[in-house]
């Protein structure tokens, strides 16, 4: 669609009713579904077992095994488990954020 106002084409959003469909289903294409948040809390602890990860470790692993993003990991998996004091982060210097298990917790 083009608006005079406007140099390039934009898309244009029309309202067609209800659907079926979830949120998540419509943006992924239905190619993906939800991962519970437990399973990606198991498999964070899983990797910490055997010691300190690097964030981007667990990122990847997690996309791997499960098929789920950045963004699910730190939320579903890493953002709960801290909060619950089963881990914890560090800087590590200028690099990223590192997990382990938090041993008080």
């Amino acid at each position: 669609m083009t608006i005079p106002e406007v140099e390039n084409e934009v898309t244009r959003s029309e309202w067609l009713g209800a659907s079926s469909k979830d949120v998540e289903t419509l943006i992924g294409n239905g190619t993906k579904q939800r991962v519970p948040a437990d399973r990606v809390q198991d498999l964070v602890l899983a990797e910490l077992a055997s010691g300190e990860k690097e964030r981007k470790h667990l990122d990847r692993v997690a996309n791997e095994r499960l098929g789920v993003n950045a963004d699910t990991v730190y939320k579903s998996g890493l953002a709960p488990l801290k909060d619950g004091g089963r881990i914890k982060a560090h800087k590590d210097g200028l690099g990223g954020w590192c997990w382990k298990m938090d041993e008080v917790g």
